[in-house]
């Protein structure tokens, strides 16, 4: 979607603001400082980051989502498909997946969740190397979207779910829709995003929460809310614990984040000039408490898992 829209993309309300503006040209730095990829070829505008009054949303506008290389070039980090996630072992223990006879992942890699799972597994991916990686390990995955596949298979699976896929979408209403169509009636939608209420909402230069990667943000009211949209009642919403790994960019971003506050200062997705002497400051702070953060002041994790009965 690469022209701006003046409404919400999931509940299509009008009610929406200017969160930030986005620099395309500081957002590639960024990129290109990280992970030596250039997104000029995936965005070709600046940005704003808007926010949905109605629904809770955020989302970049326009949604410039990732092209295939763009894709192609993060799976040569190892940890971008990884073969353990606590959602993985956690959903597993849900009684409607451990009950399940057939189960959809959409966005699923190489399929490696079926390897948890008991239940007839199918799985949906965009990446044809992902795809071609899943064959070669006897995973039945197929290179669809979830709308057309929907098209064809309505009804007919126990389980529904989607593992931090959503926020990649540029259609999220149609994406949910075609979940839903999938189940079958009192069938179990499971999805998970990354948690913006959480330090992840606040962390400056997370470039792969932000375009061409991430299109959208989900707060805990957007799924407490998804009942409105959609036929669904919500079952369950959890937060994931606080990885010891990701302990220093929480430090670091909610410290970022209260100095600007103080100082007055807008704080932007994407650093500037005038956010570097908190950003070394921060950094100095963060070394100093990493070791050594009580557990009583640790908080949420970087995922929100998210469970609904179709109705």
């Amino acid at each position: 979607m690469t022209n701006p829209v003046n409404h919400c993309v999931l509940c299509n309300s009008t009610d929406i603001h200017t969160i930030d503006n986005i620099s395309v040209d500081r957002l590639n730095k960024v990129y290109l400082k990280e992970y030596d990829i250039d997104i000029t070829d995936d965005i070709k505008t600046d940005m704003t980051l808007e926010h949905c009054k109605d629904c809770d949303l955020r989302f970049f506008n326009p949604l410039f989502t990732g092209s295939q290389s763009f894709y192609e070039q993060l799976q040569k980090f190892d940890w971008y498909y990884k073969s353990e996630k606590f959602e993985y072992t956690h959903v597993n223990q849900f009684q409607e997946v451990r009950a399940a006879e057939s189960l959809l992942e959409i966005g699923c890699g190489k399929g490696v969740f079926s390897d948890y799972l008991t239940a007839n597994y199918t799985g949906l991916e965009f990446s044809e190397t992902a795809v071609a990686e899943a064959a070669a390990l006897g995973r039945r995955v197929y290179n669809k979207s979830i709308e057309e596949y929907s098209n064809n298979t309505s009804s007919s699976y126990d389980v529904v779910c989607s593992f931090q896929v959503l926020e990649h979408t540029e259609n999220p209403r149609s994406f949910i829709q075609g979940c839903i169509d999938c189940l079958k009636p009192n069938g179990t939608l499971i999805i998970t995003t990354p948690a913006e209420d959480s330090w992840i909402g606040y962390k400056q230069d997370f470039s792969l929460n932000m375009p061409p990667h991430h299109v959208t943000r989900w707060t805990d009211k957007c799924y407490t809310d998804l009942g409105k949209l959609f036929p669904v009642e919500l079952l369950s919403l959890e937060h994931t614990p606080l990885e010891p790994f990701h302990i220093p960019w929480y430090i670091n971003s909610w410290l970022v984040h209260a100095m600007n506050e103080r100082l007055g200062i807008k704080h932007s997705v994407v650093s500037s000039k005038r956010h570097r002497v908190q950003h070394i400051i921060s950094d100095t702070i963060t070394w100093m408490l990493k070791a050594n953060l009580p557990v009583v002041y640790r908080g949420l994790g970087d995922t929100v898992i998210a469970k609904y009965r179709k109705l």
